[in-house]
């Protein structure tokens, strides 16, 4: 997991390599344009790692989707807003990082039970249903709705063999 956050966090810097920076970024512009060494030290960074220990295909199909992910999302934000932004780029590593473990999750299904990681269960959990209103944006610690909630399957002792990974999102 520590993997793809890494990798999750290559995705900026390739959009920085491709994309131009907008005009109304005002801390984006402190990051600059990487060049073809920094870019290759972030991906060096992460995907030597990951191709040692998962191979070379099931490495691309987990990073792939992620890099074309951040480049149309780079290319949305030059035709919207003339080029990339802090929240931007920060969205953009969440969204990665999403969508490289949901690939991770499938490749693990996918792969014979003898080359498959020792957990391909991934379980994503989320706080409580939050009150919304329709056409607003809620704010950042919106207010839970009132609901009885059965927690007993959560009463279940956890698998002793598993690890437990937490990430920011």
């Amino acid at each position: 997991i520590a993997l793809i956050s890494a990798a999750s966090r290559f995705q900026p810097v390739l959009q920085l390599a491709v994309f131009p920076l907008s005009p109304h970024a005002s801390l984006a512009a402190l990051t600059g344009r990487p060049g073809m060494i920094r870019l290759m030290v972030a991906l060096a960074l992460w995907c030597p790692a990951m191709i040692f220990l998962f191979g070379m295909v099931p490495t691309a199909t987990i990073a792939l989707p992620a890099c074309a992910l951040s480049l149309w999302i780079g290319r949305v934000a030059t035709r919207k807003i003339d080029g990339l932004s802090g929240d931007v780029m920060g969205a953009t590593t969440l969204c990665s990082e999403i969508i490289m473990l949901i690939s991770w999750a499938s490749v693990g299904a996918l792969l014979p039970a003898d080359d498959a990681p020792e957990s391909c269960d991934v379980f994503f959990i989320r706080h409580a249903p939050v009150v919304k209103q329709r056409g607003h944006l809620p704010p950042a610690d919106p207010p839970i709705q009132p609901r009885t909630f059965d927690v007993t399957p959560l009463g279940s002792p956890p698998p002793t063999s598993a690890a437990w990974h937490v990430t920011h999102l």
